[in-house]
């Protein structure tokens, strides 16, 4: 009977622990109520509020398309950090100073977030949450919106002309947007792979970011390219196809689709890509391999 007692006031004591710590207003915040589509998102955190013996090393901050209902881990991260900016600092802690207060900027350069999906995130509503390294949400969630790109961006833009050079192997593609995005991409694919409108996602269709003429990007932790251009052109050659050992360069015969993707993840549908009116038709090119 003693024994009993004392497993049920335990309980009781964790219980009135994890309430105190869910319970809470919320201790982030989003830097603005709405982001355009790529821009960088900055969560502020006041985690002041908690107490002393409270352990802040391993609190982190996850990104989500829905609200986590009643502190319950069941939803994945699209993004997350720890509150000292950066994933590894969820680990390794912050160099032994545990701020109270700070910001974290979600973005395409390093430190990279990337979880089960990666920057920039799609539009719509989500909420960004607080979290302790046992998945139980510190305070309540706080939302943001990512707004949808203006029609008119894709309507203005444009891609082409185009200028192959069957001696060297090269494809080069002019494209210019009205405004820059954030790792936005010309990919080339074959006309029979675009089913209902929906442009395929295998890796063996050449792609380049637009930004950085290349697929390997720009920063060290992750492919990502945070160079924002409005205009210029990219050139497909086995030098700047540097990511997927998959990808075929030459294409083979046949006919395609030159198309400006402005969204990194799929899918990718109509209002998230501009093709070119003409197909590119490709020849046999055997004979210039020899």
């Amino acid at each position: 009977e003693i024994m009993l007692q004392i497993i049920f006031l335990s309980s009781f004591i964790l219980l009135s622990q994890l309430y105190s710590v869910s319970a809470q207003p919320s201790l982030v915040a989003a830097s603005k109520s709405e982001y355009w589509f790529s821009e960088a998102i900055q969560i502020d955190y006041d985690v002041t509020s908690l107490s002393e013996d409270f352990n802040k090393t391993f609190l982190w901050v996850g990104l989500y398309d829905e609200d986590p209902v009643d502190g319950a881990y069941y939803h994945y991260d699209a993004l997350w950090s720890g509150i000292c900016g950066s994933q590894d600092s969820w680990y390794e802690g912050c160099d032994g100073v545990m701020p109270t207060t700070g910001s974290i900027t979600f973005s395409a350069k390093d430190p990279s977030h990337d979880s089960y999906t990666e920057f920039p995130i799609p539009d719509g509503n989500w909420y960004a949450c607080l979290w302790t390294a046992d998945y139980i949400a510190v305070g309540d969630c706080a939302e943001f919106k990512v707004k949808s790109l203006p029609s008119k961006v894709l309507n203005d833009a444009t891609i082409g002309p185009i200028k192959p050079n069957v001696k060297t192997m090269t494809l080069t593609v002019s494209w210019e947007t009205p405004i820059p995005i954030v790792k936005q991409w010309i990919g080339i694919f074959p006309v029979g792979d675009i089913i209902d409108g929906e442009l395929p996602t295998n890796s063996t269709n050449p792609w380049l970011y637009t930004g950085c003429n290349n697929q390997s990007g720009n920063q060290e932790e992750n492919n990502d390219c945070s160079l924002r251009k409005t205009n210029g052109r990219v050139t497909f050659n086995t030098q700047t196809i540097d990511r997927y050992t998959g990808t075929i360069w030459p294409p083979e015969q046949g006919t395609y689709k030159v198309c400006l993707v402005t969204h990194y993840e799929p899918p990718y549908t109509k209002g998230t890509y501009k093709c070119m009116r003409k197909n590119l038709k490709i020849p046999d090119l055997s004979k210039y391999l020899d």
